[in-house]
């Protein structure tokens, strides 16, 4: 345990879940069935809709102490709701869960709401709805990777495009899977790193930073190896082949 602060939203190795917190577990190759548990002083309670199993262990013996060894929540569990008694009913740890979830989906609606109308030509309007977004939403870096990528495509000055792609990669390290499907289930970090490092490359290339855009074009050429042959693959791909000729010709 740590003594940092915590925040509904964060996500956090097993061994820094803090006594009283209920939080979810995606789930892996070795605990492939998501669940949410609440951590008690020298207890735990599993909940799975609406049953509780309560147990009893010495902390060492966790998951979350042995995690790092065992692969259980390797990629990290989400604080769903903090201070918790402990004598919560399952009905009342669902609802807490479900209002996480609910909240994640108003969220997911607005940045929705702000990109239509960044394609339907607002982009000011679109501006200002991501950016207002941007700054509310501070604690959760998988929405601020997804503004950040769309407030680039707001901006018509290289600097500031520059400055969004960056900080659209930055919020994208440490993410997880399991956060960007909880503000979207199509999302999944294979597929959004090539067109991060894409679009850092060409920004990085419009303001003459060659060297840098090609490391960039690179990066996303290794990332893509990890897509699909579909039309959005084909398409990154394509963008790719694009960048590295600019770059070469402009070199």
């Amino acid at each position: 345990m740590t003594d940092r602060t915590y925040e509904v939203g964060d996500v956090v190795a097993w061994a820094e879940v803090p006594d009283g917190a209920l939080v979810f577990d995606p789930g892996d190759e070795n605990w492939p069935e998501p669940a949410h548990a609440l951590r008690l002083a020298g207890r735990g309670r599993w909940v799975h809709e609406a049953r509780v199993t309560d147990w009893t262990l010495e902390l060492e013996d966790w998951p979350w102490q042995a995690g790092a060894e065992q692969g259980q929540g390797a990629k990290g569990v989400t604080l769903v709701a903090l201070n918790l008694r402990g004598d919560e009913s399952a009905d009342e740890l669902r609802r807490l869960a479900e209002q996480f979830e609910e909240r994640g989906e108003a969220r997911l609606e607005r940045i929705q709401v702000a990109i239509a109308a960044l394609h339907a030509g607002d982009r000011g309007g679109a501006r200002e709805q991501l950016l207002a977004l941007w700054h509310e939403l501070a604690d959760d870096p998988a929405a601020r990777c997804v503004l950040a990528h769309y407030l680039a495509d707001t901006h018509d000055d290289p600097a500031a495009v520059l400055q969004w792609d960056e900080r659209a990669l930055q919020a994208a390290e440490g993410l997880t899977d399991a956060a960007l499907k909880r503000l979207h289930p199509a999302l999944s970090l294979r597929e959004f790193y090539p067109s991060l490092h894409l679009n850092l490359g060409e920004a990085r290339r419009v303001v003459g930073d060659l060297a840098g855009a090609r490391a960039c074009a690179e990066q996303a050429l290794t990332a893509a190896r990890e897509l699909a042959d579909d039309g959005y693959g084909q398409f990154i791909r394509a963008g790719i082949r694009r960048l590295l000729e600019r770059v070469g010709s402009e070199a």
